[in-house]
């Protein structure tokens, strides 16, 4: 609570708590901010690890085995199908996490008052029209990185479950790591800030939700492409996305702080 105070002031504390009530009151978005991440962080390494354990283990999986690191190359049909499925798949369906989370919570705070017709009022209170634009963005940052803090704890149960089960490799090594602490947070202030950037062409927060498919569709492609043997995605590509993706949002944030008018909400 004392770092929370230190980050924020005593304005931006009020704002970000009364987004979060309304935002928590919103039964629809409140079904997607715990459905999405319960979906990819919990059920889906269930299900990989439920497909691993049905599989045979003389099962024929030379392609796939190709895909292992030299040290595995000894993994029977279970442990690879598994590894593979927690090292390929999930690091490729984890991001959508931060993108969909973050762009359902600014959506919510923003256009959904924008629809309503009641972020007008918030203009004639004595806070400044950029403190509230401000403060949906710091909501919308807080409960994405809550989201995904609590995302990866689940899945770290679930895969070191399954680790021990099919004894193979740990599963959280370095692009996992990055993945979590640099990679998700830099998608989530991306992703709010394109809602933010383009808040004109959206009536509806359904309109901005759907915006999030421009950036997980794309994501998919890329990490899918991996399958086909064509390039590896390692930890130091995934850095310099996240910096440049840090670096674009801060740049979009100043951008709006500086030609943010009430008008073009």
């Amino acid at each position: 609570m004392k770092l929370f105070r230190k980050l924020f002031n005593k304005t931006d504390t009020i704002l970000i708590r009364n987004n979060i009530i309304e935002l928590w009151a919103n039964r629809r978005s409140r079904f997607y901010i715990i459905f999405v991440p319960v979906l990819i962080a919990i059920l889906i390494p269930v299900l990989y690890l439920l497909i691993a354990l049905l599989t045979s283990v003389g099962a024929n999986v030379g392609a796939l085995r190709s895909l292992l690191p030299e040290s595995m190359q000894d993994y029977n049909a279970e442990q690879t199908v598994y590894y593979l499925s927690t090292n390929l798949l999930s690091p490729m369906l984890f991001p959508i996490i931060p993108i969909f989370v973050s762009t359902v919570v600014t959506g919510t705070c923003l256009i959904d008052e924008k629809e309503q017709k009641t972020i007008g009022s918030l203009f004639v209170t004595p806070v400044s029209p950029w403190q509230t634009l401000r403060s949906k963005f710091y909501t919308a940052q807080l409960i994405t990185f809550a989201v995904i803090l609590l995302s990866s704890f689940s899945f770290l149960i679930i895969a070191t479950i399954g680790n021990l089960i099919l004894s193979t490799a740990f599963v959280l090594d370095g692009i996992w790591a990055v993945t979590i602490f640099l990679f998700s947070p830099a998608l989530s202030m991306f992703s709010s800030l394109l809602v933010i950037v383009f808040r004109r062409q959206y009536h509806t927060s359904r309109d901005a939700f759907k915006s999030a498919a421009y950036l997980i569709f794309p994501l998919l492609l890329i990490y899918s492409l991996q399958f086909l043997a064509v390039y590896k995605i390692g930890w130091l590509t995934l850095v310099i996305v996240s910096l440049l993706l840090l670096l674009t949002s801060i740049i979009l944030l100043f951008v709006q702080k500086n030609h943010f008018r009430p008008e073009k909400i």
